[in-house]
């Protein structure tokens, strides 16, 4: 997870530069120092709670056990919020 989040901040610090560059060159200004970075994550798994439904369908089925194993995706995105100064 620690290489998936690493990989996920290198791109969104590299999508941060590549805009900044694109409104510095039509601006006709040169990028200057990074002034401030600022990142906010999601995708964090919630687990789920057993609910009253689960617990009868299991017994209903014969399962024994009422915690519900549930497939699916977490998705992963970092933003990061970054400012420049103009050289």
């Amino acid at each position: 997870m620690e290489a998936l989040l690493w990989q996920a901040r290198a791109d969104a610090v590299a999508e941060a530069i590549t805009k900044a560059e694109e409104y510095a060159d039509s601006t006709g200004r040169d990028l200057g120092e990074v002034i401030s970075v600022r990142e906010v994550t999601s995708g964090t798994a919630i687990p789920t709670v057993p609910t009253a439904y689960d617990s009868l369908r299991a017994r209903s089925a014969g399962v024994s056990s009422t915690v519900p194993i549930r497939g699916g995706r977490s998705p992963l995105e970092v933003t990061v919020a970054v400012v420049w100064s103009f050289a």
